[in-house]
C-alpha cells in the first residue's frame, strides 16, 4: 500500500530536473515584445510556484509546447482544425512531465501531422498563455505554451490524426483570413513576413 501511495505522488510531481530544464528554456527566451515578456515572467513564476507544472493534472494550468510548420519554400503554413476546440491551430500538446519542450513540440507535430520536419528550431519562437474552456469533466484552465518553428521537407505529405477535423496548407493571407487568435496570427505574420 505504501509503495502505491509513493508511486501516486511521483506521478503527480515530475522530476525536478525536468521542471528546471523547462524553466531554463523559458528564461533564455528573448521576448520580442512587452506582451511576450509579460507571458515569460508569468510562466517562470508559474514554474516556481507549481512543481507539477509539466503535468496536465496541474490546475489552474500547465505547460504545453507547440510548433508552427512551414513548407519547404517557407511560403505556407500547415494548420489543423482541432476537433475538440473547433479552431484552426498550430500543432502541439501537453509536456506530460518532459522538460525538453522542443522535443515535446516535435513529438506533437509528428503525431498530429505525420510530418518529420527537415529543420526544427532549437530555441522557442514564441510564448503565449491562453485559456482552454471547460470540456466534459475537465475544468477551464490555462495552457502556458512554448512555441517552436519548423520547416517541412520537400513534397511533405501530411496525415490527419483523430485530434483533427482537417489539415491544410495556407499562405499568410489565407491563414489570417481564418480569424486566427491573436497569438497564432502573430506567429504566422512573423514566420511568413
Amino acid at each position: 500500500m505504501a509503495e502505491t501511495r509513493a508511486e501516486e505522488l511521483r506521478a503527480k510531481t515530475p522530476d525536478p530536473r525536468e521542471v528546471q530544464r523547462a524553466r531554463t528554456i523559458v528564461a533564455a527566451f528573448n521576448a520580442p515584445d512587452p506582451g511576450q515578456t509579460a507571458d515569460q515572467k508569468r510562466i517562470l513564476r508559474f514554474l516556481d510556484d507549481h512543481p507539477d507544472a509539466l503535468l496536465r493534472t496541474c490546475l489552474p494550468g500547465h505547460l504545453t509546447a507547440s510548433c508552427l510548420l512551414l513548407d519547404a519554400s517557407r511560403e505556407r503554413v500547415l494548420l489543423h482544425h482541432h476537433r475538440k476546440l473547433d479552431l484552426w491551430l498550430q500543432f502541439g500538446g501537453h509536456a506530460d512531465g518532459e522538460g525538453d519542450l522542443a522535443s515535446v513540440a516535435r513529438r506533437e507535430l509528428l503525431e498530429e501531422s505525420g510530418i518529420n520536419p527537415s529543420e526544427f528550431a532549437s530555441e522557442p519562437f514564441d510564448l503565449d498563455i491562453h485559456l482552454i474552456p471547460a470540456h466534459k469533466r475537465e475544468p477551464a484552465h490555462e495552457h502556458l505554451d512554448v512555441r517552436y518553428l519548423a520547416i517541412a521537407p520537400q513534397k511533405a505529405t501530411f496525415v490527419r490524426s483523430e485530434e483533427s477535423i482537417s489539415l491544410q496548407w495556407f499562405t499568410g493571407p489565407e491563414a489570417l483570413a481564418l480569424g486566427l487568435d491573436r497569438s497564432l496570427a502573430r506567429m504566422v505574420e512573423s514566420a511568413l513576413g
